[in-house]
């Protein structure tokens, strides 16, 4: 789904990270990629890409993989 909805964005191929963390805190995956796509077009926004931020968690707090960032959204929600 997020490959056609947005080709090419960086977190294409992280699903199994969005479930894998949303189960872990109690959090729908389905709302972390909704808030990934609705706040960088899941990260392909250019202000995302450098700092791995694809959820503006935290305004331009850099993060050193996509998996953190995912993990940190799923965690504080």
């Amino acid at each position: 789904w997020m490959a056609r909805k947005n080709p090419g964005a960086p977190l294409n191929g992280y699903g199994a990270v969005f479930v894998r963390e949303g189960k872990a805190n109690g959090v729908d995956p389905r709302l972390l990629v909704a808030i990934a796509r609705a706040e960088t077009s899941l990260g392909s926004d250019p202000g995302a890409i450098n700092v791995k931020n694809a959820f503006g968690w935290g305004g331009d707090r850099p993060f050193a993989t996509c998996d953190h960032n995912i993990a940190t959204l799923a965690t504080g929600l």
